[in-house]
């Protein structure tokens, strides 16, 4: 049950607003790592506003949203439908979403998909090797959670079993990873030599990359994780939750794209 999450209102509402933020911004929590490596000065201002996102959500989580969330069914599907029939439920529709990307596929520009194949392969044997050497999840946004609990350990009185020392210990490991994604990111553009600092074009993309920062924090935080947590790392572990925030993540991803093209 480790991945495994609550279905809920908050877990609906955070996938949306991700998907929104994700297209106005240009990339997701983990994306945005990617993208400060390959020089993009606009995204440090989206990783800020992801942090502030965040960090608004959580602190008034418990009051707001936590209650939807202690609701909401764990559906675990080899619970429901056994082993065979949970996870033939997730090859069915890894399936159908691998078809439906062929096929829009087939409609554009041919592409070399070699070195997709071989980055997809990697990330998921590293989140194997994640998951049994350090029994967790591979999340990006959790780093979040753990830093803003550490600052507000500094004047909040924290309980015996959350001492500062532990907060800051458990702060330590997620936000290195992500500093881990950014130093793997940075050193696999500067091999293949297309580092270049990018400015900041226009007035436009600085609100884009606020309002999609903003969202996509915002969002994380409501739904307990981003698209690499909250679905892939879900779906892994055969929670029922992934498939709702993938539906909401493209709910919310179609409106961001309609909104875009009206901005253009």
């Amino acid at each position: 049950m480790l991945g495994v999450s609550a279905v809920s209102l908050p877990l609906a509402i955070g996938a949306f607003l991700f998907g929104f933020g994700m297209i106005l911004a240009g990339c997701c929590s983990s994306g945005v790592f990617v993208r400060m490596a390959e020089g993009y000065t606009v995204h440090i201002l989206t990783f800020i506003c992801i942090l502030i996102g965040y960090l608004t959500a959580n602190s008034h989580y418990q009051a707001l949203w936590a209650p939807f969330v202690a609701k909401g069914p764990m559906i675990f599907l080899p619970e429901k439908f056994g082993w065979a029939g949970g996870v033939g439920i997730h090859i069915a529709l890894i399936l159908l979403l691998y078809l439906a990307a062929r096929k829009y596929e087939q409609r554009s520009a041919p592409s070399d998909n070699t070195i997709y194949l071989k980055g997809a392969v990697l990330l998921a044997l590293l989140s194997i090797v994640h998951v049994l050497v350090l029994k967790n999840i591979w999340s990006v946004t959790g780093a979040f959670f753990w830093f803003g609990e550490w600052i507000n350990s500094f004047w909040e009185n924290t309980s015996t079993l959350l001492t500062k020392e532990s907060i800051y210990t458990a702060a330590v490991a997620p936000n290195l990873r992500n500093l881990g994604l950014f130093a793997g990111a940075l050193i696999s553009v500067l091999l293949s030599a297309k580092f270049a600092v990018k400015r900041i074009r226009s007035k436009k993309q600085i609100g884009k990359s606020i309002a999609g920062g903003l969202l996509m924090g915002y969002g994380a935080c409501l739904a307990g994780g981003c698209n690499i947590s909250a679905f892939f790392m879900g779906a892994a572990f055969l929670s029922l939750s992934a498939w709702v925030f993938m539906i909401f993540l493209f709910a919310g991803a179609f409106v961001g794209v309609k909104v875009l093209y009206k901005m253009l």
